[in-house]
């Protein structure tokens, strides 16, 4: 069985599913397969499924690309509350920013994403943001957006861990509220079971070179 259809959305994605089970159903439902059936197999989709189904190519790349692994067990490491404290120095002439604050993370979709919720302050305001952070299996990176309270920005970057260091360092693009081109580096360290800290990096406009910007040390509760 072909479906012969180019999954290119999600929405098409499911409809593929949806299809694909309304055929089964239907062919349960008329006897097609017995009044008896013999031990049948049930597939990725939870539906009973005949011995000759073949599932057609695009649902099956859909469905793998969906199936959490390994990259996305290594997301359990931010799940928990923490209390933060956090350095900033945006100016090298200026004393730093310090503040606390607390995170609550939790795994959602079963095990594919986890979830941030940062409760602080910037500036002497009171400050809150969402995080969100995954394992892209088609781009084969980890991907993390983030939003809040001080910004209409949808902050987003993407990258890879590295074992050895047990560091996630995240990248990315963006503009500045006076209109210029950034460059953005975000470094997750998991240094124990209890303890882990983000450092924030900008790329320099004319050396092109890393400068550290702030550090969140996050404390588990």
């Amino acid at each position: 069985m072909g479906c012969g259809c180019k999954c290119s959305s999600p929405g098409m994605m499911i409809g593929v599913l949806v299809a694909a089970g309304a055929v089964i159903a239907t062919a349960v439902s008329v006897g097609g397969w017995g009044d008896k059936p013999e031990p049948a197999n049930v597939g990725a989709t939870g539906l009973v499924q005949p011995e000759e189904f073949e599932m057609p190519p695009e649902m099956a790349a859909w469905m793998e690309a969906g199936t959490p692994d390994e990259n996305h067990a290594l997301l359990e490491a931010f799940v928990g509350e923490w209390t933060t404290h956090a350095v900033f120095q945006m100016d090298p002439d200026a004393p730093p920013m310090e503040s606390t604050g607390s995170d609550m993370s939790e795994m959602i979709f079963d095990g594919r994403f986890v979830v941030g919720h940062f409760e602080g302050e910037m500036m002497g305001m009171s400050f809150q943001g969402r995080s969100t952070m995954g394992y892209d299996k088609v781009q084969k990176k980890f991907v993390s957006v983030w939003i809040d309270s001080m910004s209409t920005m949808i902050y987003t970057d993407s990258g890879q861990y590295d074992a050895a260091s047990r560091t996630f360092t995240m990248l990315s693009n963006y503009t500045d509220p006076m209109g210029d081109k950034k460059r953005g580096k975000h470094v997750h360290t998991i240094v124990s079971d209890s303890e882990r800290t983000l450092e924030f990096y900008e790329a320099d406009a004319e050396s092109n070179e890393w400068h550290k910007t702030g550090t969140i040390t996050y404390t588990r509760n």
